[in-house]
């Protein structure tokens, strides 16, 4: 099993091999152990002309530089994932196996040598020499369908519920039913995108990423529904939905909605993108649903991912959302 070190650099020096930067005091160097950025202490990481060894390499949060200040260094990582936030590796790394780049940047400063033996770019961007590499985002959303129905999968906490479950069939969502985006009137609007293929006991996941254009105060709204509906947004951007109270409810941290038509407000930060999601669950009779979101500058509008004046806010990043993961 992996041994997990955490940088939380209490010794104020940004040395890599000063024990007192990691916690539990251990310098991660060795078979099996990974070293995890996060939230705490952001900045310079230097491995001060020191040779390591280990398995993985996390960053779970962003703004860290792992740097050389010495003539010499070698780095070895069995992987390197970059989940969340804008990172740079500034020294020469040898990667034995996959780097994956779920979300976030990671950029290569002033490396010698980078050597990986797989890059996955499945939603982030690897920056080399100021360019940037982006891998499936498009004017879109993702639609899965299933063929069952049950409140509690609509449940996203830790990403289960039907993020964890086998669709019928999925679809993108571009323009939507009769051109109206995200807002569908009847069984036969879903049946129409080949997501689902029965009248009733359905439900639908629509996922993928919000970027905002500008930084400030967005809004986030079910404008109605039948039978249920929910609104999640990965606010910390750590690629994961949390609720803060379990079961499903409004205004539970990264549960922004259940069954409530109020206007759900956030303050989001230009150019970042977010994962968000949207449920919707029919049992019998009428089936619809209707979302729509506010910026700080344009009035509330049906999201729809096609809408040249949506354009860039809605995405989906291929290989990161899906729904039989």
């Amino acid at each position: 099993p992996r041994c997990a070190f955490t940088w939380d650099g209490d010794a104020g020096d940004g040395i890599g091999g000063n024990a007192t930067n990691w916690a539990g005091e251990t310098v991660p160097d060795a078979a099996g152990e990974s070293a995890t950025f996060s939230v705490r202490a952001a900045g310079n990481v230097d491995i001060d002309g020191a040779s390591y060894s280990i398995d993985y390499i996390d960053f779970l949060a962003g703004d860290f530089v792992i740097m050389n200040s010495g003539t010499t260094a070698t780095l070895t990582a069995g992987a390197v994932t970059n989940v969340a936030g804008d990172n740079t590796l500034a020294t020469t790394v040898d990667v034995t196996g996959p780097t994956d780049v779920p979300a976030g940047t990671l950029a290569l400063g002033d490396v010698s040598d980078f050597n990986t033996d797989t890059l996955t770019l499945s939603g982030g961007t690897l920056q080399v020499g100021g360019s940037r590499s982006t891998a499936g985002a498009i004017n879109a959303l993702k639609h899965f369908g299933f063929h069952y129905n049950n409140d509690s999968h609509l449940d996203l906490n830790d990403n289960g519920g039907v993020m964890a479950a086998t669709p019928y069939a999925s679809a993108l969502l571009t323009d939507g039913p009769a051109g109206r985006g995200l807002d569908f009137d009847n069984d036969n609007d879903f049946k129409a995108t080949g997501a689902i293929n029965q009248n009733d006991n359905y439900m639908n996941l629509f996922i993928g990423f919000f970027t905002p254009p500008e930084t400030g105060t967005y809004g986030l709204r079910n404008a109605g529904d039948d039978d249920r509906a929910g609104i999640w947004l990965d606010l910390d951007r750590d690629g994961v939905f949390e609720s803060t109270t379990p079961g499903l409810g409004s205004n539970r941290g990264e549960q922004l909605s259940w069954e409530d038509g109020g206007n759900k407000q956030v303050a989001l930060t230009a150019g970042l993108s977010y994962m968000v999601a949207f449920t919707h669950r029919e049992g019998g009779g009428g089936s619809r649903c209707d979302f729509r979101f506010t910026t700080p500058s344009v009035a509330e509008r049906i999201i729809k991912p096609s809408d040249p004046a949506q354009a860039g806010l809605w995405s989906v990043r291929e290989g990161t959302i899906d729904a039989t993961h």
